[in-house]
């Protein structure tokens, strides 16, 4: 698993981005982390641990922020 720094900065590069399932598959596969996104018609998954990142995203499936299982 990658550190968090590295994860945040990672992550941060998402942001405004389309989300598509191929980001999604490479943002886990780079960070070691399960990843979910979160609004626009997806569930919001009810396991909240601290190692899961969800993507946070607007209406039109646009990536507008991340968090870790809060």
């Amino acid at each position: 698993m990658q550190d968090l720094m590295e994860t945040e900065t990672l992550l941060n590069t998402v942001i405004g981005q389309p989300y598509s399932e191929p980001l999604r598959a490479q943002l886990e596969a780079r960070t070691g982390r399960p990843v979910r996104p979160v609004g626009a018609g997806f569930y919001n998954p009810h396991d909240l641990g601290p190692h899961r990142i969800r993507l946070n995203l607007r209406e039109d499936r646009m990536i507008e922020s991340y968090s870790f299982g809060e």
